[in-house]
């Protein structure tokens, strides 16, 4: 979980949610971010697909894109 903050602290991001929870043997967690760009969302995206034990990066946007729904596998 410290990993995963650590992308958004270091941006000086503070996200307005965030949950984990076990399923279980997977933990998942679910960060919610206020007014991200795009461009940096997309950075953080793979910066997290990119982690080892990582197996899927969902990211949701509201940036008026007809669908801006994206899923990477590490």
């Amino acid at each position: 979980m410290s990993r995963t903050l650590e992308l958004f602290a270091k941006r000086g991001l503070v996200p307005e949610r965030f949950a984990a929870r076990r399923a279980g043997e997977t933990m998942v967690i679910d960060v919610e971010v206020a007014g991200l760009e795009q461009d940096t969302a997309e950075h953080i995206t793979r910066c997290l697909a990119g982690m080892v034990t990582v197996e899927r990066v969902l990211m949701d946007g509201a940036l008026g894109a007809a669908d801006s729904r994206e899923q990477v596998r590490a």
